[in-house]
């Protein structure tokens, strides 16, 4: 079987070879990230992680109707960005085949490519810059950082401040059940693209050594208000089949309940908020596609 035809069949990983770095790679850090009418949250999630050293988003933009264009094309114009019209097919894993475009197009050209969504906020434990704290792992292939799933905090509606200043509770423990376990206690990656040799959500293969934590720290912002909450429901993802789409809302409703059942106050990110409203200041924060 062909690697074509085993992405056609939308195997659980679509398998890479590892490639030779033929050259010093002119970047340290990358971001892909697949969007779907995200334009309330896209300045916000990249100007804080441009802020901490990322050097280039790859944008997948996957069928959006709002005016996440608009938001991301500034940053494309400057070199920073590259967006990509990333339309949804019937049974094909449209995340999977993103990351794994940005995979083999980026692999000379960066060391480090972050997998992220745009409900989840990369930073360093310590310092300002996640290539700094990057290059103390310089001898692995990839870094694993677990999920810290944050919840509404009290908010109905969608706060004027931004994300990471707004919600500061997230979930204490973890979930008893297994279903909630597998869903909840995810990690996302950090990885050398030339070391990747299958393509995964929240943790593709690579060869060589992998390591845990790494000194960062990642904030999922799963829930925010009861009313993101709701839209985020009702609009579904446009990757399920139309018969998933209600199986996939019960599971987001169950993962919300968990993260609410528990919580504590969580700091750690807070110390960014000052830079962070400065470099948004004037910048368009788009609106809420609300629930239909």
């Amino acid at each position: 079987m062909t690697i074509l035809s085993r992405w056609l069949s939308a195997e659980p990983k679509f398998p890479l070879s590892p490639a030779h770095r033929r050259r010093k790679p002119d970047l340290r850090l990358a971001v892909a990230a697949i969007v779907r009418d995200e334009e309330a949250y896209l300045s916000e999630w990249m100007e804080f992680h441009a802020m901490l050293g990322v050097e280039l988003f790859a944008i997948y933009d996957n069928d959006s109707s709002d005016g996440a264009a608009a938001i991301i094309d500034p940053y494309v114009r400057k070199g920073l960005a590259v967006r990509y019209p990333w339309p949804s097919l019937q049974g094909w894993p449209s995340q999977k085949a993103a990351y794994a475009h940005a995979t083999m197009t980026l692999r000379q050209q960066v060391r480090w490519l972050a997998f992220l969504d745009i409900d989840e906020f990369l930073f360093p434990q310590e310092g300002r810059s996640l290539v700094e704290t990057l290059a103390e792992s310089e001898a692995f292939a990839a870094v694993r950082v677990n999920w810290r799933n944050f919840g509404h905090g009290g908010h109905q509606r969608k706060p004027a401040e931004p994300v990471i200043a707004s919600y500061r509770h997230r979930m204490e423990g973890q979930p008893a059940s297994g279903f909630l376990r597998r869903k909840l206690l995810k990690v996302k990656t950090i990885a050398d693209p030339c070391r990747i040799t299958e393509i995964d959500v929240h943790s593709p293969s690579v060869e060589g050594l992998e390591t845990f934590g790494g000194g960062l720290l990642l904030n999922h912002y799963f829930t925010r208000s009861r009313e993101e909450f709701d839209a985020k429901v009702a609009r579904g993802a446009s990757y399920k089949r139309s018969g998933k789409q209600a199986a996939l809302a019960g599971r987001r409703i169950a993962m919300r309940d968990a993260i609410e059942a528990s919580t504590v106050e969580d700091l750690a990110i807070q110390r960014f908020v000052p830079e962070l409203l400065r470099r948004l200041d004037g910048l368009p924060r788009g609106t809420l596609v609300a629930a239909q």
